[in-house]
């Protein structure tokens, strides 16, 4: 680490008999949370390594202020800032422990302060700070037409927003990471290279949900118009879904591919054991994770993305534009995709062709 902006970790403040006094968690050299020591607490600093102590010079102030109360009715009206006197100051050690979360991003939920008048002062909010569940990386927040999409469904009212949502509560099972990629050619075999995005597995709970924004590639969604990108985005809510459930079950941070898991998911996602039985167990168990999760949504979650779609988009076409357009990426070796007519299917491709000839990030 050369620059604090690269700085991820823990600044611990101890005096010289090495009694923790507060440390401080810093992520990407951004202060993100402080934690008060008691004088009960015994921990010391740490003595494994060569330990530089830092001395630091800590002034102390009081702030004054004055309290109003309403004669007639007893009401409270708030703190007003009278002046401030210099009280005391003392010397702390500072000590350097890294290790916080490789990559995570950090957010602080705050209750709401009884009051707060001009020069800041009232009720000290708490504060909860922890990995964010959903981590929006800075490529998905530059791609302006991506962001709009997350925004809206997340704004929305359909599965797909609740979706989203199962992601955000303090002690969901899976987190999930949004991102894009410039380079996906070189990032993903050859066979996705025809995806506008990939769900991967999760990794130490975390799932990512990679776009593919590779100039080289025609698959490229910044070639496609934001209805189409919207259907890219729920296909992928549905797979990082699906794996979230599976993480659930397992309570571990990655998904034990087992026979034993696979039926022991009857207890509590019997969709899932029954897809993951017939189209994974009993056939080539080397196929990749998605494609019994295609064969069920192929088959039951048409609908759920229509409506959904039809949600985004504010219900400017009909159901079956929608409904055709959820079928983007089902169509390859799904029972139910062989199982329309010829005719259904026709009109479906004629409906996903044209949409796709609209321009990148239009309607």
């Amino acid at each position: 680490m050369s620059k604090l902006k690269d700085f991820n970790g823990t600044i611990k403040y101890t005096d010289l008999e090495g009694q923790n006094l507060r440390s401080s968690n810093y992520n990407k050299g951004v202060f993100i949370k402080a934690t008060e020591y008691n004088n009960n607490d015994k921990s010391k600093a740490p003595s494994v390594g060569p330990v530089v102590y830092i001395p630091i010079l800590i002034f102390r102030t009081i702030d004054h202020y004055n309290l109003g109360w309403n004669g007639a009715t007893g009401d409270f009206l708030g703190a007003w800032y009278k002046n401030s006197t210099y009280d005391n100051y003392r010397i702390v050690y500072v000590s350097i422990e890294t290790g916080m979360v490789e990559g995570g991003t950090y957010h602080e939920h705050y209750a709401e302060p009884e009051f707060i008048n001009a020069h800041g002062a009232g009720s000290l909010p708490d504060i909860d700070t922890h990995v964010e569940e959903i981590i929006i990386d800075t490529s998905f927040k530059n791609n302006d037409c991506l962001n709009d999409v997350f925004n809206k469904f997340s704004a929305g009212d359909n599965r797909i927003s609740d979706y989203i949502g199962n992601f955000i509560p303090e002690g969901s099972a899976a987190n999930l990471t949004l991102v894009t990629d410039d380079d996906f050619s070189d990032h993903f075999d050859p066979e996705y290279w025809s995806a506008g995005a990939v769900t991967s597995e999760p990794e130490n709970y975390m799932i990512t949900i990679t776009f593919n924004t590779d100039p080289n590639l025609p698959s490229s969604v910044g070639n496609f118009s934001s209805i189409i990108l919207a259907t890219e985005f729920m296909h992928e809510m549905i797979h990082a879904e699906m794996y979230r459930k599976l993480l659930a079950h397992a309570q571990q941070p990655e998904i034990p591919w087992t026979e034993e898991f696979i039926h022991s998911l009857k207890n509590d996602f019997n969709g899932l054991a029954d897809y993951y039985t017939r189209w994974w167990l009993e056939r080539d168990p080397n196929l990749p994770a998605t494609s019994a999760q295609h064969q069920l949504m192929a088959e039951h979650y048409i609908d759920i993305m229509a409506d959904a779609l039809s949600d985004y988009d504010d219900n400017q076409h009909s159901q079956e534009f929608y409904e055709a357009l959820s079928w983007i990426g089902l169509k390859e070796d799904t029972v139910a995709w062989n199982n329309l007519s010829p005719e259904q299917q026709a009109y479906i491709n004629s409906q996903i062709q044209n949409t796709m000839q609209n321009g990148p990030c239009t309607n």
